[in-house]
């Protein structure tokens, strides 16, 4: 005969931390390309630099999405809609060919917002937040200095004026790109949680914060000093080969010669020479 056995257990016992409701397809398609537009932002309008930090809590909310598959295909396209517009002129030199680069780059958004909920599923939403900086750093630099491409260009901590990097230069363009991962991911992680702004005082205080932050990103455009500098232009000629040899580079340069006479600056592509510059190349430099 079976028998049942009744286990009282102390209140609030076994009560993980309630999880909110995963991102459906509609929202996510909307968050995704929101987190590529504040990355186009930070970019386009040195003023708004500090956006960076909401392009990255919008991928850090990403990991909301109701399964691996979604979770993957929303980080994608927000990646394809931060490196598309930035780099459509692949477009013109590889026609059909840039699409798989594009996506290439993208991928390694999709990857982030994939791993990052695959951590909180299994790990909850603070070990999410703890690693977010991290995953997103090692990625970041993985892209641009660990595999054979290198794809370097667009990282997040990149948005910044060279003007305005100050005292974040010290952390570098990774450093900088970890921190305002954690700057994001720890904004999204108190709106997620579903908490009402308790005072007026402290909604005058988070848009006094934004005000700030945003002046901090535009005052090296304010100097009174900046328009002072008299303008120059640098004409730049340039011709693509690949590991070509060493007749055939000086007979590119020849010909760029004097199809660019006026040129003051010379430039070959990366993968000209897969080693120190041959003799000859330099002595016609």
């Amino acid at each position: 005969m079976a028998s049942t056995v009744t286990i009282a257990l102390p209140a609030g016992t076994l009560r993980p931390e309630a999880a909110p409701a995963g991102i459906s397809w509609p929202a996510g398609l909307g968050l995704a390309p929101g987190s590529a537009v504040a990355f186009q932002l930070a970019f386009l309008v040195p003023a708004l630099s500090p956006l960076i930090v909401v392009c990255l809590g919008g991928l850090f909310a990403l990991r909301r999405s109701r399964g691996p598959r979604q979770a993957f295909y929303l980080g994608l396209l927000a990646g394809v809609g931060v490196f598309a517009p930035q780099m459509g002129f692949l477009w013109t030199i590889f026609n059909i060919a840039a699409v798989p680069l594009w996506l290439i780059l993208a991928s390694f958004h999709a990857v982030f917002v994939l791993l990052i909920q695959r951590v909180d599923i299994r790990w909850g939403s603070r070990a999410a937040l703890a690693l977010a900086p991290v995953l997103w750093c090692g990625i970041e630099y993985f892209r641009s200095e660990v595999w054979w491409l290198r794809f370097s260009w667009f990282s997040a901590g990149a948005c910044l004026p060279a003007a305005g990097r100050g005292f974040l230069a010290a952390l570098g363009v990774y450093g900088v790109g970890a921190v305002a991962m954690l700057l994001g991911a720890s904004g999204c992680r108190w709106l997620e949680q579903g908490r009402p702004v308790p005072s007026r005082r402290l909604a005058i205080a988070a848009g006094a914060g934004l005000v700030i932050l945003i002046a901090i990103g535009a005052w090296p455009f304010w100097t009174p000093d900046r328009g002072n500098a008299p303008a120059r232009t640098v004409e730049v000629a340039g011709t693509q080969l690949e590991f070509p040899g060493v007749p055939e580079v000086r007979f590119a340069l020849a010909r760029l010669r004097k199809a660019h006479p006026e040129a003051a600056l010379i430039q070959l592509s990366e993968y000209t020479f897969d080693g120190p510059v041959p003799e000859p190349v330099r002595a016609w430099c």
